[in-house]
């Protein structure tokens, strides 16, 4: 090889050599620097009071910033993650009415940049909520929530007829999530109720009869058995009580089905002296029986394949008892075109009124009563709270008109969750 060829060959290799080591040897920078941050409001110590008015949410917001950037703020309430804010100005809207009144809670903000850096500020206030009934949230749904509805630890199901069944996720009152869902298909969800014993939930599944779910996990519902009844038989709502499932039925009175083995429901009972069955309650041995326009209907169910009549309450005029709630002594019916009804049932054989609670527009179609206060679903006129300390003279605390129509309620720790047609709707009554 000629001397200027093993020059340039010399050189193609240095040159080569010089860019492979330029590819490999790689500048670093490194950061090792956290972010700065303070909470700048609320200032710990401070007292926070919620009130009807609109100081429902407190903003809470941050001064945060780092040499190469913050990334984020990450807000966490009492040891759960509540909120994160991507880019300035960095807040994080707190909702305190879901507080108890005069309780301590602490806010921590974490700042983090892009190469993980962390620094964290924390403050501690005191929330007052005074009395009053306060709008929390609400929750689209995917069909119109008619009547029913059920609470259990930190979720809610809702029945929707023909769209079937929904969950949420309701651990924070202020952001209930949905969870999932279950197409019932050709039948009616009417009304369910879930033993958190065997995490099944039965749902009163129209003409179909009764559905059984697993729950378990309630992000994934699963079928886990169903029985049909036959005759046309039009389930309205459901109650389990140990080992049975009873049925109202809206033009066949109740059923009694035997649960106690998943695989082979048997039905062992019926009842059905005439009427529109809507809802039912199990106490002891007793079944009350919302009965439409006959009224409360008690049955003795001591022997499952052999239910008996033990007394009738019928309103006056033409009262049609869509909801019940039996508390001690007392039922408390809610009427759709008479009020609730008070009613002495101390002797079931013979039930008699104590009071009547009764407005202009009353159209109540659910009704769940703890202690001496009343919670009752008005339909168009929202939700009301009634004292019934004196069943004699009931009388009005206050009212709330939701958006949309309330058809149902459960009151659960000083929430009350309100099928509300087309919403699954949050407020909070504090007395």
């Amino acid at each position: 090889m000629s001397k200027p060829k093993i020059c340039i060959l010399i050189l193609v290799l240095l040159f080569s050599l010089a860019v492979i080591f330029a590819c490999t040897k790689r500048v670093v920078v490194s950061d090792s620097l956290p972010p700065v941050v303070e909470i700048t409001n609320p200032t710990s110590g401070d007292t926070l009071t919620a009130d009807t008015l609109g100081t429902d949410t407190v903003f809470v917001t941050v001064s945060a910033s780092d040499d190469k950037g913050v990334a984020g703020v990450q807000f966490y309430v009492d040891g759960d993650s509540a909120f994160t804010a991507f880019s300035a100005p960095f807040s994080f809207p707190w909702l305190i009415l879901v507080y108890n009144d005069n309780t301590v809670h602490t806010v921590v903000a974490v700042a983090f940049d892009q190469a993980g850096n962390t620094a964290a500020d924390t403050i501690s206030v005191t929330i007052r909520v005074p009395p009053g009934f306060y709008f929390i949230s609400s929750a689209a749904t995917s069909g119109v929530i008619y009547y029913n509805l059920f609470v259990w630890g930190d979720y809610l199901a809702v029945a929707e007829q023909g769209n079937g069944v929904e969950i949420f996720d309701i651990s924070n009152p202020a952001n209930p999530v949905f969870l999932s869902s279950y197409n019932i298909g050709s039948g009616s969800a009417n009304g369910l109720f879930v033993d958190t014993s065997a995490n099944r939930m039965y749902v009163a599944n129209g003409a179909e009869g009764l559905l059984v779910l697993d729950v378990s996990n309630p992000a994934v519902l699963l079928p886990d058995t169903s029985f049909v009844i036959g005759g046309g038989a039009d389930i309205e709502n459901v109650y389990v009580k140990g080992n049975y499932a009873y049925l109202a039925a809206t033009n066949s009175g109740m059923y009694i089905i035997d649960v106690s083995d998943i695989d082979s429901l048997v039905q062992r009972g019926q009842h059905d002296l005439g009427g529109i069955a809507y809802d039912i309650k199990v106490l002891d041995t007793l079944a009350y029986i919302a009965y439409g326009d006959v009224g409360l209907e008690i049955v003795n169910i001591k022997i499952d394949s052999l239910p008996t009549f033990v007394g009738r309450y019928t309103p006056s005029g033409s009262a049609i008892v869509r909801r019940l709630d039996v508390v001690g002594n007392r039922a408390y019916l809610a009427m759709q075109n008479s009020g609730l009804e008070i009613v002495n049932i101390a002797n079931p054989a013979f039930p008699t009124q104590l009071g009547n609670y009764n407005t202009f527009n009353s159209f109540f179609t659910g009704v769940d009563v703890v202690g001496d206060t009343a919670y009752l679903a008005n339909r168009d006129d929202g939700v009301e709270i009634v004292d019934v300390t004196s069943p004699a003279t009931p009388s009005s605390i206050t009212f709330f008109n939701t958006e949309g129509q309330a058809n149902n309620l459960v009151y659960r720790n000083s929430f009350i969750f309100v099928a509300d047609q087309s919403s699954l709707t949050l407020l909070r009554y504090v007395p």
